[in-house]
């Protein structure tokens, strides 16, 4: 056998081997080559898809933007709203913002005054114009709810400084009120967390302002729109009252039957963040505004003291529809409120299930029966809800005391008689109609 020959053709069968397997190397190569450059191809197709995409979705969030006017957030300083009648020592607490605001890098704070004639509502707006990061009001329940009525719907932050006698809303949000360093840091640099606003209105035709203002002295009465809802109405806030917070030229409040002299309220529609009511409640809150001098010595006491000559003052009768296509209630009563919050001074709660921030509002109905005996009673069940206690009735024992509570969206109450009005603190004068409603998450408060 010719060994040269088999090699020969062992050398060529490998040759032929090598050239196949290096054709289906290339071959896959090939495909591979191909395979790569369709998906390169698909991958920029794709990209080129999702930027599509992508611009479509920022020309419909612009859409959106523009549809449903929002701003962009707030940059400018901080603006501090401040009563200058309160007896807090407020060079100092404008040394303690400026620090506060120099160690978190914002810009110094301006600081504002509030005047008799204007009590928050113009300071609030030019704060607005100025581009403020957050308006902070310094002062009592009066101060924060005039410059919350503006902020209200803006989504400019309101910051707390509370120096007041009551300072409810501080309270209701758990904030460190007693410690001024602690609420300067909060009000500049703490969360922002949405509130619902409450609104009652004022009719423009309500029988105490008829019995009482002749129609050419009635000024330039607003249009008004009975609230079932707060998007209902049209018309813009009253913005013209004189607060807790302010000096003001009010008669001595009398018994119940004997209002003689004492102003109707102005038509329109005023923002409360706590409560607003007519009835007791309300006398109490004018009696309080007398004793200004005795506010700074004895906190909320004085309202207890405003109290005492009320407690046996007659009952009013009214009338009270709830919601849309409910037919209306009539209640004998003390006072009839309408709380966003329920706690108020002197750890005392209304009601623990009101909550500032749940999209409701609650209607107290608040009676008593026994003479003091009745109002001994209702001491007892607010003192209870305080400790986070539930009241119980007494076996054997006829309650003398209610407070009936009902969590509603809205509400318009009709008392026989006109009867005072207070709005956070704020006694607006007399009438007979009150319509209240909420407004969900329409104020952001700084929080810690």
């Amino acid at each position: 056998m010719d060994w040269g020959i088999v090699i020969g053709l062992v050398a060529l069968a490998t040759a032929i081997f090598a050239l196949w397997s290096t054709a289906r190397v290339n071959s896959r190569v090939d495909r591979l080559s191909r395979l790569i450059d369709e998906n390169v191809a698909n991958i920029s197709e794709l990209r080129a898809l999702i930027a599509e995409q992508r611009d479509d979705l920022d020309e419909h969030e612009e859409a959106l933007a523009e549809i449903a006017g929002v701003a962009e957030e707030p940059s400018g300083p901080p603006v501090v709203i401040y009563n200058p009648t309160k007896s807090a020592d407020f060079d100092y607490l404008k040394i303690l913002l400026a620090r506060v605001a120099a160690d978190a890098d914002l810009p110094s704070p301006i600081w504002v005054e509030t005047t008799a004639d204007d009590p928050g509502f113009g300071q609030a707006r030019r704060a607005l114009d100025m581009g403020a990061s957050v308006v902070i009001a310094a002062g009592g329940d009066g101060t924060v709810r005039n410059v919350a009525e503006v902020l209200a719907g803006t989504g400019t932050p309101l910051g707390l400084l509370p120096v007041g006698t009551g300072n409810l809303l501080a309270r209701n949000l758990s904030l460190p009120f007693t410690s001024a360093r602690r609420m300067a840091i909060i009000a500049l640099t703490g969360r922002d967390s949405a509130i619902d606003v409450g609104w009652l209105e004022i009719p423009d035709d309500d029988a105490a302002r008829r019995a009482q203002v002749p129609a050419s002295e009635s000024g330039d009465p607003q249009q008004s729109a009975v609230a079932s809802e707060c998007g209902d109405a049209d018309q813009e806030p009253a913005n013209e009252l004189p607060g807790e917070d302010q000096p003001e030229d009010q008669p001595a409040n009398q018994p119940e039957d004997q209002h003689d002299g004492v102003a109707p309220a102005k038509p329109g529609r005023y923002a409360f963040l706590v409560m607003s009511g007519l009835g007791f409640d309300a006398d109490i809150m004018a009696a309080a505004d007398e004793e200004s001098a005795l506010k700074s010595k004895i906190g909320w006491l004085v309202y207890v003291k405003a109290a005492l000559p009320h407690l046996l003052s007659a009952k009013m009768r009214a009338r009270i529809t709830t919601g849309r296509d409910v037919s209306p209630v009539e209640v004998e009563a003390r006072s009839v409120m309408l709380l966003n919050c329920g706690e108020l001074v002197g750890g005392l709660v209304l009601d623990p299930h009101a909550k500032p921030d749940d999209g409701w509002l609650e209607l107290a109905v608040l009676d008593t029966r026994r003479g003091l005996i009745g109002w001994g009673d209702v001491a007892r069940q607010v003192g209870l809800n305080g400790l986070g206690l539930k009241a119980v009735s007494i076996p054997g024992i006829e309650a003398s005391g209610d407070i009936d509570v009902h969590r509603i969206s809205s509400a318009t109450i009709v008392a026989e008689t006109p009867q005072l009005v207070q709005v956070d603190g704020d006694v607006i004068g007399l009438s007979t109609t009150i319509s209240g409603c909420i407004e969900e998450g329409a104020l952001r408060v700084r929080i810690a």
